[in-house]
């Protein structure tokens, strides 16, 4: 398999209709609604531009955004329709191994590698893998494993120091160590030329020895991948960390099964192994959890040969029933507070699943994450959601927190009366309800000092206006005793009662202000700066009712009187 990692950039999926289970979206592809070559699927990689190459038992196909393209013996120079490996390089070549020899695609032409037109120690290829150097290896059927150095092969057999010339598996680690899974071991070849085996006499058991595939991790961790063969316990994975050899079995594990076919490790350092008949083990090694995608999941078949990535983060999984795409994040639902009152914020809430732990969400372009999926205290604005693994981005819909204006409602400034007056808080037109504290719902409300009782009283009043938006306000009303000043001091005589027309008021001192209010406490009349002891007030104009006059004299007393208008 190859061992080259991919640099994933940041794209937009979209989320298609297709089998939903946890583990996100999958679609399959195979001869019959695609242009797939053959069901038979042995490889997969990607390019830079994002084009899926996958090597088939009938030709290579490319999937481009949907289209596809298939190269076979017939239509190129392809070197054999049978492709047991594929590797795309850093300069976006296309490597294949057959039966019948290596092949090159440049973007414009295959260029054919045989033992009988190169140095290629045989046609009988199995693996193939692009070390750090750009360069090709392929491992064979027999005669060991084969180094291209752009010019001529060099071989390396169990003369030189390989465990077995049936060549599975090829990988390089971090420190430039070629890795090599045979059907007797794995061996090590260091920069320098060193060998080293391992097998049941150092570190493995024997019924792991035959191994399909072999990787290394980002950390230069080895990974293998067994045969089962006949064995009821034989076959699972091997795990080298450079210290000690780790046997990893489908029962003391959540490895679905234990003849695995193809390991591939994405740019989460989480480590996929395809296993033939119980479909793809997903390991998550930071959070240590195990994860199975199969047919009961939306997987062609349980009979899986390859694992390969995408620039969108997609994992495509080759069977030998079709091939699969995995799109690891769902985004089930996302809650929103659409509208603020003002200072009120709005909230965004997001819900998705994916096949990877560890999702992070975004509401602003990618800009700032966070791994809940709640942002709280939101002012105003246009949000876009989004999802990510680091590897595969989903992005959901964009929303609006708009910013409603709220109907500020005002009762007035904190004053006082006598406690033979009254007085009438009144909280505004255009509510559509108001809620006093005194249990009233009106507009206004008239307040009687005498009803009350001397001291401090707070009133206050809580509405709701056309956008549903509340606002509240708060008076402090304080009543004093002055009644039997106002009575030494101020005698008014207000006629006639019941009046028709003009209202005549006298009064023994110096008048200041006059007063009408309504029974529902609403001021009708008022004359200011009277300076007089006599004064006429039209009535005409006022309906039958109650009225409350009040009379504000000069020397700072208060004298009121009901009267009737008929």
């Amino acid at each position: 398999m190859n061992n080259k990692y991919l640099v994933l950039i940041s794209l937009a999926i979209a989320v298609f209709s297709g089998p939903l289970s946890a583990q996100g979206v999958i679609q399959v592809y195979n001869t019959g609604n695609s242009g797939l070559a053959s069901n038979t699927v042995n490889a997969i990689d990607a390019d830079s531009q994002g084009r899926v190459w996958v090597g088939t038992s009938n030709g290579v196909s490319v999937y481009d955004d949907g289209s596809w393209t298939t190269y076979t013996t017939n239509n190129s120079g392809l070197v054999s329709n049978n492709i047991a490996a594929l590797v795309v390089d850093m300069q976006d070549n296309v490597w294949v191994a057959t039966i019948s020899g290596a092949g090159m695609f440049d973007g414009s032409s295959w260029i054919s590698y045989t033992a009988a037109n190169s140095s290629l120690s045989t046609n009988m290829l199995r693996s193939l893998s692009i070390d750090n150097q750009g360069d090709p290896w392929f491992g064979t059927s027999g005669s060991g494993v084969d180094h291209f150095n752009g010019t001529s092969f060099t071989n390396y057999s169990t003369a030189q120091g390989l465990a077995h010339n049936f060549v599975q598996g090829i990988a390089q680690d971090t420190l430039g160590n070629m890795w090599f899974a045979t059907s007797m071991g794995v061996s090590k070849r260091t920069p320098a030329g060193v060998w080293t085996t391992y097998d049941d006499s150092n570190g493995l058991q024997a019924d792991v020895l035959n191994l399909n595939d072999l990787i290394a991790d980002a950390a230069g961790n080895i990974w293998g991948g067994a045969s089962k063969g006949l064995s009821t316990t034989g076959g699972g994975v091997i795990h080298y960390d450079h210290s000690a050899w780790t046997i990893i079995k489908s029962h003391n594990t959540g490895l679905t099964y234990n003849d695995v076919k193809a390991i591939a490790a994405d740019q989460m350092g989480g480590i996929w192994f395809a296993t033939d008949g119980g479909g793809v083990s997903y390991y998550d090694q930071l959070a240590d959890t195990w994860t199975t995608i199969n047919a009961s999941s939306g997987l062609p078949n349980n009979n899986c040969r390859a694992v390969g990535f995408d620039l969108h983060g997609n994992t495509w999984i080759g069977t030998n029933n079709g091939l699969a795409r995995l799109i690891p994040i769902e985004i089930n639902s996302v809650d929103q507070q659409h509208v603020t009152c003002d200072t009120i914020m709005g909230t965004i809430s997001i819900n998705a699943d994916a096949v990877r732990n560890n999702l992070y969400f975004s509401i602003d372009s990618g800009v700032t994450y966070n791994n809940t999926g709640q942002f709280v205290n939101l002012t105003p604005g246009e949000y876009h959601v989004a999802v990510t693994d680091s590897v595969a981005f989903v992005y959901g819909p964009s929303l609006i927190i708009d910013m409603l204006p709220v109907k500020q409602v005002s009762i007035g400034q904190d004053t006082s009366i006598c406690d033979d007056e009254t007085i009438t808080l009144d909280a505004g037109p255009g509510f559509l309800s108001y809620n006093w504290s005194n249990g009233l719902t009106q507009q206004t409300i008239l307040l009687d000092g005498a009803t009350l009782g001397i001291g401090d009283h707070v009133f206050y009043v809580s509405t709701l206006d056309s956008n549903l938006c509340q606002s509240s306000d708060t008076l402090l009303l304080t009543v004093s005793d002055c009644l039997s000043v106002q009575e030494n001091t101020s005698h008014v005589h207000i006629s006639p009662n019941p009046v028709v027309g003009h209202l005549s008021i006298h009064s023994s001192g110096i008048m200041k202000q006059v007063e009408v209010y309504s029974a529902e406490g609403q001021m009708v009349v008022r004359k200011s700066h009277i300076g007089g002891d006599k004064i006429i007030i039209p009535m005409e104009n006022l309906g039958p009712g109650v009225y409350f006059v009040v009379v504000r004299n000069m020397n700072g007393s208060t004298m009121g009187k009901t009267i009737i208008k008929k």
